[in-house]
């Protein structure tokens, strides 16, 4: 894929994130372009609801714009940080979505209690600063806190989800969401109790692998299209 076609489908999953609450007014998606120092998301301004290709930026690993006439967003620092310190980590996203909030209020960490929470076994660590990631300090912070894992809670702010492809942190950003969900509604119940390892294991094994993500990919992508929502 070119680099306009990164732009393309960069600007859908940032529409189809809006689309399903995940991001709002605010949150952002970036992607790595493969093989370069570049990155390329969205400006802070625009509505995270009708961004296109053309509205794509290009940041090095940095945060210092190399391509566009707008500003990007004020916590890019959280992408950039990640991408210097995981090569591994081609996207991510940073969300503001409600239930993963919720758990980044209080002192009760996610437990894989059901198949969605499954990729976060490892378990989700707490940014403690729930400011904006505005500056470089942050934003290594907030990387190292992260470490290997696939996600990370700002305090009383939002998530951080990263991954290999845009496919999985787009579904790691909605199981997320989902599985925060099921988790509090299963609390208001009795204590939820986590998945044995062997059953997360053999779980992720068929699941969460690129014929998963693309599965959901393309699933949502049709709910888009059914809802009149652009998907060029």
């Amino acid at each position: 894929m070119d680099l306009e076609g990164y732009k393309a489908k960069t600007a859908l999953c940032c529409r189809l994130l809006q689309m399903e609450s995940l991001i709002e007014a605010s949150g952002h998606i970036s992607v790595r372009v493969p093989g370069t120092d570049q990155v390329l998301i969205h400006p802070m301004q625009a509505s995270r609801a009708t961004i296109g290709p053309k509205d794509m930026l290009v940041v090095d690993l940095e945060g210092k714009l190399l391509e566009g006439e707008v500003a990007p967003p004020s916590e890019t620092h959280i992408h950039v940080s990640i991408y210097r310190r995981r090569p591994d980590v081609l996207s991510v996203c940073h969300s503001h979505s409600h239930y993963a909030t919720v758990f980044s209020m209080v002192q009760r960490p996610i437990i894989p209690a059901c198949n969605a929470l499954s990729p976060f076994h490892e378990g989700i660590p707490v940014f403690p600063y729930s400011g904006h990631i505005d500056d470089r300090e942050k934003g290594e912070g907030l990387a190292q806190l992260l470490g290997k894992k696939r996600a990370l809670f700002i305090k009383g702010h939002g998530a951080v989800i990263a991954g290999s492809c845009l496919e999985e942190v787009f579904r790691g950003t909605a199981w997320l969401e989902k599985g925060a969900q099921l988790l509090w509604e299963a609390s208001q119940i009795g204590e939820p109790a986590p998945l044995p390892r062997e059953e997360i294991d053999v779980f992720l094994a068929r699941t969460w692998n690129p014929r998963g993500w693309r599965k959901e990919w393309d699933y949502y992508v049709s709910l888009a299209q059914q809802r009149g929502i652009t998907v060029d």
